[in-house]
């Protein structure tokens, strides 16, 4: 949320004020809108949880845990942090696309939520569930064997 409202912001100062952030906010970003929004980051929160256990789990030591997991973790962050510099997607499909990614998840719907995009947020959650199901079932998998 701090994301998006420091996006808000930059919007607001390069279009010389003409965009009411906190107008849009209150009336864009109602409760439901908030509690979907919460659902969404617990759901990544799990399913990213899970991604760390199937990949330390395929590992021996924290030495080789830390070479496996280094190159996702960066490949990730990166993803994420071009969102400030590359700006959101415009249309609801770009949107779904980078939901997937699980990282910038949380922020995306945040932001589709303020610009009045609510189906986005739905699309983000079914994606980032089916996610968390699928690494569930695999590291349900991985542990039995």
């Amino acid at each position: 949320m701090v994301f998006g409202a420091s996006w808000f912001y930059y919007m607001r100062t390069i279009t010389y004020g003409e965009l009411d952030i906190f107008g849009m906010a209150v009336e864009n970003v109602n409760v439901f809108g908030l509690v979907l929004l919460f659902i969404d980051i617990l759901v990544v929160m799990v399913a990213m949880s899970t991604l760390g256990l199937v990949l330390g789990g395929l590992v021996r030591d924290t030495k080789s845990a830390g070479i496996v997991v280094g190159p996702i973790w960066f490949i990730a962050v990166m993803g994420a942090l071009a969102i400030q510099f590359v700006g959101v997607p415009t249309s609801s499909i770009g949107f779904a696309m980078l939901s997937a990614a699980l990282l910038p998840s949380p922020v995306l719907s945040y932001i589709a939520l303020l610009l009045g995009n609510p189906e986005v947020l739905f699309t983000a959650l079914a994606i980032n569930s089916v996610e968390a199901v699928v690494l569930i079932y695999l590291l349900g998998k991985f542990l039995e064997g």
